[in-house]
């Protein structure tokens, strides 16, 4: 339920705190005092599209929350909680509008989406505009009708999610059937390119151990004669270490040895080491190093066949190990492209049959939930001064080969006005006036089995009056007992029925025009019920006549009870 309602620099309103009570509320006030502001303001906090135009002349932002009591709405609680966003007991939604149109959305004082605030506005409240019988005339508007009215929105979500499944599965089948002889060409085209990267049987590290290789190969006789020379010098007879060995002794054999002398001998002890040490490196050097031009041959050959592949391929020769996996991947995939098929066809039909076992289940209900509607509506009929009329919904099988996420059907709402004439489509048979008093049925009997908490009509009573506008009145007063209802109305017939009664006036002031809304007393509200019946100017008749009006309700209240 609506608790509170603050709006700040909004249209006309430049500060206004609102408290609302259960059962019906109405607002009343002159025409273009601002009586739609507040449901206007209401619907930006539920995630409406925000506007400059709502920001205040010369206020630099619209501020705008919303508070709900949801302690009994066990939807609007699982929703919250599956976000993150629960809070206690109450749940406030607020909304920034600044002056150049952008806006801010703030749900339990923490930053979201307006998005978001429009996915939780269908569990906390219910908005039947004055423009309602347009919408009407919307074949996809009646059918979304129906669904509320057999409340089949879990069943169509079904049909929906079977259908976009099926559409997705088209998709990929249209892409992998694409240009056929393209696939086939590069088929052929993978296989030679693989089968020569398979005979170059190329191994990770090879090229570089074969350039390591043809530059010893190619040096063979340079390497072994530096190798050679360099050994001789270190151990021939008169060699770098048989002169180590001998200036050793001769340090050795000395009388008297200083610390200086036992530290070279100690130097010349490590290089006769490192002497000995290299002469075994270059053993093994010269092991390694064989003149084999045969060898340098069967390298140098191997290497180019190796670079010829990786220029055909445009690719460094180091790379061509990669190149080879991601060309049998493809190879492999291409292979595999009529198993795909073959399986994407099997899910299509699958789905297919998932589809329309729903949508059948879909239809039967909607026939049900559609024959619910037009009894129920042709019931009020009789109420709203439409005697002769009534609804039929009619039904018509989809010619499609696509499968609609909204079923296998369309619909569309019938009427007849009057006794004897024939049914015809609503934009074809209806006046202005019958369309809105249709339309104003239907919001009573969908807010019937509305799971929503609050309502709120905005001049859906346009255009009726007498008779017909009391019979709404207590319509929408015993919508009033089980769920809480706001309604902008003209009527006072209307007024008289609520619970609680709100007045819009406009004042000017320093050159500045405000709305505000006051909550009326008894005797306040007399007074506004007896300007609506009689006009600006009230007299003592019209009030007395809305003593009556009150007088009237109140007994009908009481024979109810």
């Amino acid at each position: 339920m609506l608790s509170e309602l603050s709006i700040s620099q909004f249209a006309l309103v430049e500060e206004l705190n609102l408290e609302f009570s259960p059962g019906l509320t109405v607002i009343t006030g002159e025409t273009g005092a601002g009586k739609s502001i507040m449901l206007d303001a209401l619907s930006l906090a539920l995630g409406a599209r925000s506007d400059a135009g709502y920001v205040r002349h010369g206020a630099k932002r619209a501020d705008i929350s919303a508070c709900f009591d949801i302690r009994e709405n066990r939807a609007a609680i699982d929703w919250l909680t599956a976000h993150e966003l629960m809070d206690e007991d109450h749940c406030i939604l607020r909304r920034v509008v600044a002056a150049d149109g952008r806006s801010k959305a703030f749900l339990n004082g923490r930053p979201v989406a307006a998005s978001q605030l429009k996915q939780l506005a269908p569990l906390l409240a219910e908005i039947h505009s004055q423009h309602g019988h347009q919408a009407l005339l919307n074949t996809a508007h009646q059918l979304d009708l129906i669904d509320n009215i057999g409340q089949l929105n879990t069943l169509r979500s079904s049909v929906a999610s079977y259908a976009y499944q099926w559409r997705n599965y088209r998709k990929e089948l249209k892409l992998l059937t694409a240009n056929p002889e393209e696939g086939v060409a590069r088929k052929q085209l993978l296989q030679y390119q693989v089968s020569e990267l398979d005979a170059l049987e190329l191994t990770e590290g090879e090229i570089e151990t074969l350039e390591e290789q043809q530059q010893v190969l190619s040096h063979a006789q340079a390497l072994i004669s530096a190798g050679e020379e360099a050994s001789s010098l270190i151990d021939d007879d008169d060699g770098i270490r048989t002169q180590l060995q001998g200036a050793i002794n001769a340090l050795t054999n000395m009388p008297v040895i200083s610390s200086s002398a036992e530290t070279a001998i100690e130097l010349l002890n490590t290089a006769l080491i490192h002497a000995d040490e290299a002469t075994s490196e270059l053993r093994q050097h010269l092991s390694g190093v064989e003149h084999n031009p045969e060898a340098l041959n069967t390298v140098t050959q191997r290497l180019e066949a190796i670079y010829a592949v990786a220029r055909k391929h445009k690719v460094m020769p180091e790379a061509l190990p990669s190149l080879h996996l991601a060309l049998s991947d493809e190879l492999l995939a291409l292979s595999g492209i009529d198993a795909q098929v073959e399986t994407l066809r099997s899910a299509m039909t699958e789905v297919e049959d998932h589809y329309y076992q729903a949508a059948a289940k879909l239809a039967k209900a909607r026939v049900k939930a559609g024959q619910t509607l037009s009894s129920s509506v042709n019931k009020l009929f009789g109420e709203l001064a439409m005697d002769g009329a009534k609804l039929k919904v009619e039904w018509q099988t989809a010619n499609s080969s696509d499968l609609s996420p909204t079923g296998t059907e369309s619909v569309n709402f019938m009427v007849q006005t009057n006794i004897g004439q024939p049914f015809g489509p609503l934009n074809k048979v209806a006046s202005g006036g019958e369309l809105s008093r249709i339309a104003l049925a239907i919001s009573v009997v969908t807010a019937s089995v509305a799971t929503v908490p609050t309502l709120l009509f905005d001049e859906v009573d346009v255009g009726v009056g007498g008779t017909t506008a009391s019979k709404i009145g207590q319509l929408m007063r015993k919508l009033g007992v089980k769920l809480q209802v706001l309604s902008v109305t003209h009527q006072p017939q209307v007024a008289a029925q609520s619970h609680n009664h709100w007045h819009v006036s406009k004042t000017t002031k320093k050159g500045n025009t405000h709305s505000t809304l006051h909550y009326l007393s008894s005797d306040e509200r007399t007074e506004e019920l007896a300007r609506m019946l009689g006009g600006s100017e009230v007299k003592e008749q019209t009030r007395a006549n809305a003593r009556a009006l009150l007088e009237e309700v109140d007994e009908l209240t009481a024979l109810m009870h």
